[in-house]
């Protein structure tokens, strides 16, 4: 398991796209648990990119954007996640 606070790295796909996606892992998500347990309030659903429910173990990644204030919060597959840690030191 990743430890809250670690930066990690992963890339995803999106229309023919590949994008490294890069940020700090804020949670961790039991199957079926909804992502709005865990994140900050007063989060605009806008920001979170990934399934409100899940059947996979998951994390809550916070992803600043390079040019602006708003943080994005991405639910990626743990399984996938833990193939791609950055730094243990966040």
């Amino acid at each position: 398991m990743i430890p809250i606070g670690t930066e990690v790295e992963w890339v995803s796909q999106s229309q023919g796209w590949w994008t490294v996606k890069r940020g700090i892992v804020i949670a961790h998500l039991e199957p079926g648990q909804p992502v709005e347990t865990v994140l900050p309030p007063g989060t605009d659903r806008r920001h979170v990119r990934g399934n409100r429910i899940s059947k996979h173990r998951r994390y809550v990644v916070a992803v600043k954007r390079p040019k602006g204030k708003v943080t994005y919060y991405y639910t990626p597959v743990a399984e996938w996640l833990e193939n791609g840690v950055a730094s243990k030191d966040g």
